[in-house]
């Protein structure tokens, strides 16, 4: 067990961060692992001085955030583990949930596969949507919003030993996320108070700041080394990235929009690394 607390401030003495945790790690008999803990953050008067991208420091509310890991036994062929995170601040009204489960499968002694799939519900209440000036009195509407947010990544790997010379290796991820905006806000003439209510207004945002989003994008990267000679090694790489951003979100499920990944133009970047050892 452990326990830890962080305190950050600026220069000029404005208090950023100040958070205690905890954390326990167990390992069983048969070689399975358990790993939790829990933070509790945002303890007494602090503030974030970039929240409003350049606006006035806003006063930030207590968060607690608890966090668990299964992890199977890594010695066996088929490995399996779960972990899962979990925030709740601004009084309830913000909050975060992740669920990671993952498997790595070893189908022989030259060849390992794992995949990571990872599904994430975010509500950020205080999430900043811009800075608009008001064309009469010339004033700043420092403004923000409640965003819903759903993203779905998987994270495939596999690592081929041909030889202890040569191998491949394999990376792709597959990533959907989709946002959608509502009641939007702007800072008070408090924004460091301490009711959360005092240090936000009502505000009539520009459509465009509230039309959402969808990020669908694929990155893979291929490897393949070569140590032709003793301390002289060959890498080929070959990195394809595809994304495709829209303001608006996307209503179809993640599964859906998944095969679309395949229908976006590529990026692709091929690299050669030669290194060779002079003197041996």
């Amino acid at each position: 067990m452990n326990g830890n607390f962080w305190s950050y401030w600026t220069t000029d003495g404005l208090s950023l961060e100040r958070a205690v945790n905890t954390n326990a790690h167990m390992m069983f008999h048969n070689n399975w692992g358990i790993n939790t803990g829990v933070t509790v953050g945002q303890l007494g008067a602090t503030y974030c001085d970039r929240c409003a991208r350049g606006g006035p420091a806003v006063r930030q509310s207590s968060y607690v955030a608890p966090w668990l890991q299964i992890q199977g036994d890594d010695r066996r062929r088929i490995a399996p583990s779960l972990a899962a995170n979990f925030m709740r601040t601004d009084g309830g009204r913000s909050s975060r949930v992740s669920i990671e489960p993952i498997v790595q499968v070893r189908a022989s002694s030259q060849l390992l596969f794992s995949l990571d799939v990872t599904a994430s519900h975010n509500i950020n209440d205080t999430q900043w949507i811009g800075n608009f000036r008001d064309t009469v009195t010339s004033a700043t509407h420092y403004a923000f919003a409640r965003l819903n947010q759903q993203t779905i990544a998987t994270a495939l790997r596999a690592t081929y030993i041909a030889t202890p010379q040569l191998s491949v290796q394999l990376y792709a991820q597959p990533f959907v996320s989709n946002g959608s905006y509502a009641d939007a806000r702007e800072l008070s003439a408090t924004p460091r108070a301490t009711a959360y209510a005092d240090r936000y207004l009502a505000y009539s945002a520009p459509a465009s700041a509230l039309s959402g989003f969808s990020d669908r994008e694929f990155k893979s990267n291929t490897v393949v080394r070569w140590e032709y000679r003793p301390g002289s090694t060959l890498y080929l790489v070959w990195t394809q990235g595809r994304q495709l951003y829209n303001d608006s979100p996307d209503t179809r499920n993640w599964s859906q929009s998944y095969p679309d990944l395949l229908s976006i133009r590529p990026d692709n970047t091929f690299l050669v690394k030669f290194s060779y050892w002079l003197n041996r």
